[in-house]
């Protein structure tokens, strides 16, 4: 077991102090990535004592603890004031539903570029749009519908790179394709199969901070790791509900330490190393008894800048209502958000953090297919 930054979550009144503990020294301590902090988000002594402020700007404070000699070098711990709950605030919702250009017909995927343009991934129609955060139509990605290089057939996900490249899961052809900035073509790898290096309904993907690419494989239940080039890295899981095993694994994220975590659609995340060895699991409730897997179902799942992760749930129990449920590095629930504009219930099918905090959410219905936009509050 790897340690962590204790107490992973606090819940604290303005102006009170709270001290953080971790095993070893020589660490550098932050308050939302501020060294020591500041009179705005709050400050922490050298040993890990944190004082909040007495006005607080925000609900939700991130303590950190930076090491230059460990691997991880980084553990965060959440500071919630429950006054501001449930600390975001919805800004915007904006609807593209229809057919042909610049249209939706259902939003599986979103992320974020450099620039803080959006990239929607259409399923159903096979496409990958680009907007602006207020719904601007700026393009597509790819060159249409099929097998060629360029072409693509029922994506399922997008991320973007440092440099702008744009890496895409061709779920339908079982391949990886990547794209510059513009949308253009450049490289694809992978093909579509049962083999040890096949894919065969490749759904989420997401880029470690050393360029490595990892794809999470549904119907072949593990997690394949790339280099930026394709060139193999790494292979695990197998079919099952034990620590390391999947069981319809839909989500994947990888936080700023290279960590990898994977969430099953039946109800359960699971946290790796980069190399594949599993750490713990959470997000798995159960009201009744001890059954595997919980009563929430997991469509899709995102990381941020400081190691949260966010999943797109549905309560299995309560007419599969649905909500972004934000944890921490930690697996500690944060927050859960169910409500869009004037109420209206979230059909939420992925999201997306910028450097900010603003969490752009893929909104999806029969009836609309758009984004949901919050900012933290």
């Amino acid at each position: 077991m790897r340690s962590i930054l204790r107490p992973s979550v606090s819940h604290l009144e303005p102006g009170s102090r709270q001290a953080f503990t971790m095993g070893g020294t020589g660490f550098t301590w932050l308050v939302n990535g501020i060294p020591g902090g500041n009179r705005r988000v709050g400050t922490v002594s050298p040993g890990g004592e944190y004082s909040s402020p007495a006005r607080p700007e925000r609900g939700e404070v991130l303590i950190e603890a930076r090491s230059s000699g460990q691997v991880p070098g980084r553990f965060w711990a959440t500071v919630l004031f429950d006054s501001f709950s449930p600390f975001y605030l919805c800004q915007v919702f904006w609807d593209r539903k229809g057919e042909g250009t610049g249209y939706i017909s259902t939003a599986h995927s979103i992320c974020t570029d450099g620039d803080d343009r959006l990239l929607i991934v259409d399923t159903n129609s096979s496409k990958i749009l680009r907007f602006t955060c207020g719904g601007e139509f700026l393009g597509e990605v790819g060159s249409g519908k099929g097998s060629e290089p360029g072409q693509l057939d029922g994506p399922r996900d997008a991320k973007v790179g440092p440099s702008g490249e744009i890496y895409v899961s061709d779920g339908n052809n079982g391949r990886i394709q990547v794209f510059d900035r513009d949308g253009h073509y450049l490289r694809s790898w992978a093909r579509k199969g049962k083999g040890e290096a096949e894919l065969l309904r490749p759904h989420a993907l997401d880029l470690a901070p050393d360029g490595s690419v990892f794809v999470v494989d549904v119907d072949n239940s593990k997690v394949v790791a790339y280099d930026g080039e394709g060139r193999l890295l790494r292979i695990w899981g197998r079919p099952g509900t034990g620590p390391g095993e999947f069981l319809a694994p839909h989500g994947l994220a990888v936080d700023p330490n290279g960590d990898v975590f994977v969430s099953e659609y039946f109800g359960r995340v699971q946290k790796f190393t980069p190399e594949g060895q599993w750490l713990i699991s959470f997000a798995n409730p159960c009201r009744e008894g001890q059954r595997t897997h919980g009563d929430y179902r997991y469509h899709a799942m995102n990381s941020d800048p400081w190691g949260n992760v966010y999943l797109m749930a549905r309560d299995s129990l309560n007419d599969m209502a649905n909500s972004v449920d934000k944890y921490n590095n930690n697996g500690d629930l944060v927050t859960r958000l169910r409500t869009g504009p004037g109420g209206r219930q979230l059909m939420c099918e992925a999201a997306a953090v910028n450097q900010a905090g603003t969490l752009f959410v893929a909104d999806s219905s029969r009836e609309y297919a758009g984004a949901t936009v919050f900012v933290p509050c």
